[in-house]
């Protein structure tokens, strides 16, 4: 992404989050909601292993969703799972609205839980984050299996 195209995601991320005030988060979630029913739907069967997920991540946000440059997730330990990002655009926007408001725009956490919680049939949240200089890693927690609600 060119210097200008950054600056100009840049400004509007912070203005929409400015102008969204304390319904952001619901902002987030809801765009967040939205591409994991989108990404989730590709499935036939749930819940998917770890492989079918990290392929089927990637493959999605190049193609629907490309915030970054590179999506890693791997296994980091007993049910925790770490995704590496790399040349989010959404880092700076995010640094400066955090900083300054205390506010996020970044909507890849809650899609990540939405697809994990979902996809491998379990509680998953969000338990650390941090930046990088290009991006940022988040580490999950996958819980027990939940109970299948659309069998009840």
């Amino acid at each position: 992404m060119d210097d200008r195209t950054q600056t100009l995601l840049t400004k509007y991320f912070r203005n929409l989050a400015l102008a969204t005030g304390k319904e952001n988060d619901n902002v987030r979630a809801k765009v967040a909601w939205s591409l994991a029913q989108e990404f989730l739907n590709r499935f036939t069967g749930l819940p998917v292993s770890f492989s079918d997920m990290q392929f089927s991540l990637r493959r999605f946000f190049a193609e629907k969703f490309p915030f970054a440059d590179s999506i890693e997730l791997k296994e980091a330990g007993e049910n925790l799972i770490e995704a590496k990002i790399l040349r989010c655009c959404f880092r700076d926007a995010n640094w400066i609205l955090n900083n300054e408001y205390g506010l996020t725009i970044c909507p890849v956490s809650p899609i990540f839980v939405f697809a994990f919680s979902r996809g491998f049939n379990t509680s998953s949240n969000l338990i650390s984050a941090r930046e990088t200089d290009t991006g940022c890693i988040m580490q999950f927690s996958i819980g027990r299996t939940m109970c299948n609600c659309d069998q009840v």
